[in-house]
C-alpha cells in the first residue's frame, strides 16, 4: 500500500515519550486502545501515513527493541488514526489539521487557548453534523435566531449588544461558508463578551469553527483568519468525521 508522509512531526495526545531501541530514540504515541507504540518516522521526524490515514509502528519486543525481518528490516504495522494528535503548537485529528500562532496553547480537549488567558479566550473546532443529515440554511436561522432571542435579554442590561451574520472564506484552502458574531460591550464601549463562529461544509459534513473572548478577556489583536490560514479538512468523510472528538462546546 502506498505510503504519505505527513508534512509535520507529529507526537499523542497526553503523551510524547521516546525509548531506544536499535541504537535511536523512538517516538511513541498512545493509541486509543491504550497501548504504546513506536511510529515510524522519515528521516525529519515526520509520522509516516498510509493512503487511508491510518499510522504505521514499529513492531517491537517486550524489550522495546525493534524486530526484524529475514532481511534485516524493521518489521511495522498498522494503527488506526489517533483522536487527536498534539506536539507543541500542531494538532493532527482523523479529520483535519492546524498549526497554532504563538502564544496559543492547545489543552487538554484540543481547543487551542491564549496564553495567559485563563481560557478565556479560545478557538475550538466541532464537527457539527457528522453524517451529514442536517441543513446548513436550517441550522444557521435556527442558531441565528436563538442567538438574537438572547441578544435581547442581554439589552436590557448591555444596550450596545449586536448578531450578526455574513459571508466568510477563509484557510489557503478557500473554504466558504457563514461567520456569525455575537458582540456585547458595557456603558464605556469594552467588549465584555465576544463570539464568533464560522460555519462551513467540506463533502455534506458541517463544521464549526468558534473563537470567543469571554469574560471580559477579548483581545482585538487576534487575528482569527490569520491564525487560520493553514487549517485543512484532511479528511471529510463522514467515518472519519463522526469518529473525531469535539471538545467542549460554547453557548453560540
Amino acid at each position: 500500500m502506498k505510503k504519505k508522509i505527513i508534512a509535520a512531526a507529529l507526537a499523542v495526545l497526553l503523551i510524547a515519550s521516546t525509548f531506544a531501541a536499535c541504537g535511536q530514540k523512538l517516538q511513541t504515541i498512545t493509541a486509543d486502545n491504550g497501548m504504546e507504540y513506536a511510529v515510524v518516522t522519515d528521516d525529519e521526524g515526520n509520522t509516516v501515513l498510509n493512503e487511508n490515514g491510518d499510522i504505521y509502528v514499529y513492531v517491537t519486543d517486550e524489550n522495546g527493541k525493534i524486530i526484524e525481518n529475514e532481511n534485516g528490516e524493521p518489521q511495522t504495522n498498522i494503527i488506526d488514526f489517533p483522536q487527536m494528535i498534539i506536539t507543541g503548537q500542531k494538532i493532527e485529528t482523523p479529520v483535519f489539521s492546524w498549526t497554532l500562532a504563538d502564544g496559543w496553547t492547545f489543552d487538554g480537549y484540543g481547543k487551542a487557548v491564549k496564553d495567559d488567558s485563563d481560557g478565556n479566550v479560545y478557538i475550538n473546532i466541532l464537527t457539527i453534523d457528522p453524517d451529514g443529515s442536517q441543513n446548513m440554511n436550517a441550522l444557521l436561522a435556527e442558531t441565528l435566531s436563538t442567538n438574537q432571542q438572547q441578544a435581547e435579554e442581554i439589552k436590557k442590561t448591555y444596550p450596545d449588544t449586536t448578531v450578526t451574520l455574513d459571508d466568510v472564506t477563509f484557510s489557503s484552502k478557500k473554504y466558504e461558508g457563514k461567520v456569525l458574531k455575537f458582540v456585547v460591550k458595557d456603558d464605556s464601549g469594552k467588549v465584555i463578551h465576544y463570539a464568533e463562529g464560522i460555519y462551513f461544509t467540506v463533502d455534506s459534513v458541517i463544521y464549526k469553527i468558534e473563537y470567543a473572548g469571554v469574560n471580559s478577556a477579548y483581545d482585538e489583536s487576534v487575528d482569527l483568519y490569520a491564525m487560520l490560514q493553514d487549517f485543512t479538512i484532511k479528511k471529510a468523510d463522514k467515518e472519519s468525521a463522526a469518529e473525531q472528538t469535539s471538545g467542549e462546546t460554547a453557548e453560540q
